[in-house]
C-alpha cells in the first residue's frame, strides 16, 4: 500500500505524459489510444472525487471538487486530452506538494536517528552498557568524547564541549562544567561527563522535540488561511455561472473551457504548499511552528507584547558596580567580606555578590554566626567585625543610618532603577552594590529589526517596579511598558490588546508566561526546549534563546503571506486571459486545459520560493 502511495503520482505523470505524446503522434491506432487515455483519466481521478468526497463529508467545499467535475464532463464530451493535461497538472501539484511535506517527516527522522540506543549507567559499583530503556530517574550516566547523552540531567562529575545542533541549530558548542544542565542526544565534543538523570525517556526534551515536529506535520490541515477560505466560496460561483452559461447558450463545449481555465487548483495546492515550506524551512533553524494558521499570524504581526525577565534579560543578576562610602575600608576588602557572607544564601543577590567577589579573584573568609532574614538580609561576623547585607529599608530596621552626604549619591542610584544592596561593618554603612538583571546583549537589535518589519507597537510587560521596567525598557529600545503587573493584570491587558488590535503576539519565556503565551494570537516561548509548560502553551516555540530568532520567523511569515497574495494575483491575472481566448473562440477544452497546466507552474514555482532561507 505505501509502495502505491509513494509511485502512484510519479507513474501518473510519465503515463499522462506518454499518452498526450502518443495522441499527437498517432503512433497507435486511434482506438488503441483512445482506450489508454480512458484507462489513464480513469486512474487519475480515483484520489481527486475521493479528496472532494472527504472533503464534503466534513462539511467543506474544497477546489477538488472543481476539478472532479471538470475531469468527468470531460470524459463526458469525449475530451479525453483535456482531461488527461488536468490529471497531468493534479499530479505535478501533489508530488510537490508530498515534497515540501515530506522534508518535516524527514527532520523528524532525522532527529530520531540522533537518539543514542544504549547508555553506559553506575550500577553494583561500576559502569555497564544497558538499552536506553533500562535508565530511570536518578540514574549516573557515563557520556565519553564524541558519544550522544542519553539523558536530561545535571553534570555531577567532569566537564566538557557540547554540540547542541541538534536542538537549536547553531553549530558552536557550548561549554558544560559540574552543576550545569545537559539535554538528551546532545553531542559532546570534548570532554568526559557523568551526569543524574533528572528525566530519560518520554519525558526528556528530545522526545518532546520530536512529538512537536510530529504535531507540526500533522497540524499541516491547520494550514487554512487564504487557500481554504477562498476555494468555498469560489467553487460554488463557478458552478453557478457553469450552469447559467449552459442553459444560456446550450454548449458543453464553452462551459467545459470555462471550467479548464478557471479550475483553481493551482491555488488550493500552492498556498498550502508554500506554507509547509516555511514551516519546513524554520524547523531546520531550530524555529518550531505549530500550525500554518501562526506563522500566517506571525506576517500579520503588528503588536508584540514582551515579558521582561528571562526573556528581555538573562534572568540572571548581576554586580554592576560597587559604592564605597567610607573610605576606611578599600574595596576589595568590602567585596572580600561582602561575598563571603553571601556564599551562605541562595538568594539570587547573594549568589550575584557571591559571584563577584570569585571574578574579582578574592578568597572566601570565615564567617561566624551567620544568620538569614528571609527576604530582607544577612548578618554574620568576620574577623572580629560585625557585617550586615541587605536593603536600606533592612539596615534602617537594625538602626544602620544612613550618612547625610551619602544620601544624594543613594537618591542618584534609586533613580536609574538597579537593585541596590547595602554593606555595614560594626553598624556604619560603608558601601551599596547596584545589581541588575542583565540585558541580553542582542534584545536591542532585535528590537530595532521588528520596527523596521513593520511591527509598530512593542510593548515590555513585567511585575518590577517602574524604575526597573522604564531602565530595561531603555536599553532595548522599547518605549511603552507596563510595570508592577500581577499575573492576572498581564492576562486582562492582553485580552484587552486583542479586542482592541485582533493579532497580538506575546513572547515569554515559556515558565511563568504559559497563560499569556496560551491567550496571545500568536504565543512565542524563548529557549524553551527545556520547558513542558512551554511546549504545551506556545504556538511557536524557539530552541535558541537567541531574541533575533523572533524577527527572523515574522520576516519569513511576512513573505509567505506576500507569496500567498502573489498567487492569487498571477492566478486573477491569467485566469483573465484565459477566459478572453475561450470566449473569443481561441481556446477549445484541450487548449484551455494544457494553458490551465502551464500557467499553473508558475504559481507552484512561487510557492517554492518559501523554502529558501532568508539573509
Amino acid at each position: 500500500m505505501d509502495l502505491l502511495r509513494n509511485y502512484f503520482d510519479p507513474v501518473l505523470v510519465v503515463a499522462c505524459g506518454l499518452a498526450l505524446l502518443l495522441s499527437s503522434t498517432q503512433i497507435l491506432p486511434t482506438s488503441v489510444t483512445t482506450i489508454l487515455l480512458v484507462i489513464i483519466n480513469l486512474l487519475g481521478i480515483i484520489p481527486v472525487v475521493l479528496s472532494a468526497v472527504r472533503a464534503l463529508r466534513s462539511r467543506k467545499i474544497s477546489v477538488d471538487l472543481l476539478a472532479s467535475i471538470a475531469l468527468i464532463f470531460s470524459l463526458i464530451a469525449g475530451e479525453l486530452s483535456s482531461a488527461v493535461f488536468i490529471n497531468l497538472m493534479l499530479s505535478f501539484a501533489r508530488i510537490f506538494s508530498k515534497y515540501t511535506e515530506g522534508s518535516i517527516r524527514r527532520a523528524l527522522e532525522s532527529l530520531l536517528e540522533l537518539r543514542p540506543q544504549t547508555a553506559r549507567v553506575f550500577r553494583q559499583g561500576d559502569f555497564v552498557e544497558v538499552n536506553i530503556s533500562e535508565l530511570v530517574k536518578g540514574d549516573i550516566v557515563m557520556t565519553k568524547l564524541g558519544e550522544r547523552i542519553a539523558v536530561d540531567g545535571e553534570i555531577v562529575q567532569g566537564s566538557g564541549s557540547i554540540d547542541q545542533s541538534s536542538f537549536t541549530g547553531e553549530s558552536i558548542p557550548v561549554e558544560r562544567k559540574t552543576g550545569d544542565k545537559v539535554l538528551t542526544s546532545t553531542l559532546l565534543v570534548a570532554g568526559e561527563l557523568q551526569v543524574r538523570a533528572e528525566k530519560v525517556g518520554g519525558d526528556t526534551a528530545f522526545a518532546r522535540v520530536v512529538r512537536l515536529v510530529d504535531d507540526a506535520q500533522k497540524n499541516k490541515s491547520r494550514i487554512d488561511g487564504l487557500g481554504q477560505r477562498f476555494a468555498s466560496i469560489y467553487v460554488i460561483t463557478i458552478l453557478v455561472i457553469s450552469i447559467v452559461l449552459f442553459f444560456a447558450g446550450h454548449s458543453l463545449s464553452l462551459v467545459l473551457s470555462v471550467l479548464l481555465v478557471v479550475c483553481a487548483d493551482d491555488i488550493a495546492v500552492a498556498i498550502p504548499l508554500a506554507f509547509t515550506a516555511a514551516m519546513s524551512m524554520l524547523a531546520k533553524r531550530g524555529i518550531l511552528v505549530k500550525g500554518g494558521i501562526y506563522l500566517e499570524n506571525l506576517g500579520k504581526l503588528k503588536t508584540l507584547l514582551f515579558d521582561k525577565t528571562g526573556t528581555l534579560t538573562t534572568g540572571k543578576l548581576r554586580v554592576k558596580s560597587l559604592m564605597i562610602l567610607d573610605d576606611e575600608f578599600e574595596t576589595s576588602q568590602v567585596i572580600q567580606m561582602a561575598g563571603s557572607l553571601a556564599d551562605f544564601s541562595t538568594h539570587p543577590v547573594s549568589k550575584a555578590i557571591h559571584q563577584y567577589m570569585h571574578d574579582s579573584r578574592l578568597k572566601i573568609e570565615t564567617v561566624i554566626g551567620f544568620k538569614e532574614i528571609s527576604g530582607s538580609g544577612l548578618e554574620g561576623e568576620i574577623s572580629g567585625m560585625h557585617l550586615i547585607l541587605g536593603s536600606l529599608k533592612f539596615m534602617e530596621s537594625v538602626n544602620v543610618g544612613v550618612d547625610k552626604a551619602a544620601e544624594s549619591q543613594i537618591n542618584e542610584l534609586v533613580k536609574q532603577g538597579d537593585n541596590l544592596t547595602f554593606v555595614s561593618i560594626n553598624k556604619s554603612l560603608v558601601g551599596v552594590f547596584t545589581i541588575a538583571d542583565e540585558v541580553k546583549v542582542e534584545a536591542r537589535s532585535a528590537i530595532s529589526r521588528l520596527h523596521g518589519l513593520g511591527v509598530d507597537e512593542i510593548i515590555m510587560l513585567t511585575g518590577d517596579n517602574e524604575q526597573v521596567a522604564g531602565s530595561v525598557a531603555g536599553q532595548v529600545g522599547i518605549t511603552k511598558f507596563e510595570a508592577n503587573l500581577l499575573p492576572e493584570d498581564k492576562l486582562n491587558f492582553v485580552q484587552r490588546k486583542i479586542a482592541k488590535a485582533g493579532v497580538v503576539g506575546m513572547v515569554g519565556d515559556g515558565v511563568n508566561d504559559a497563560p499569556v503565551l496560551n491567550l496571545a494570537t500568536v504565543g512565542i516561548a524563548m529557549g524553551a526546549i527545556g520547558s513542558d509548560v512551554a511546549v504545551q502553551s506556545a504556538d511557536v516555540v524557539l530552541m535558541r534563546d537567541d531574541l533575533l530568532e523572533i524577527p527572523y520567523a515574522v520576516k519569513v511569515g511576512r513573505r509567505v503571506n506576500m507569496i500567498s497574495k502573489q498567487n492569487f494575483v498571477l492566478w486573477v491575472i491569467m485566469n483573465a486571459v484565459g477566459l478572453v481566448l475561450v470566449f473569443n473562440g481561441t481556446f477549445t477544452p484541450a487548449s484551455a486545459a494544457a494553458y490551465n497546466f502551464v500557467t499553473d507552474i508558475f504559481t507552484i514555482l512561487n510557492a517554492m520560493r518559501a523554502m529558501r532561507p532568508i539573509r
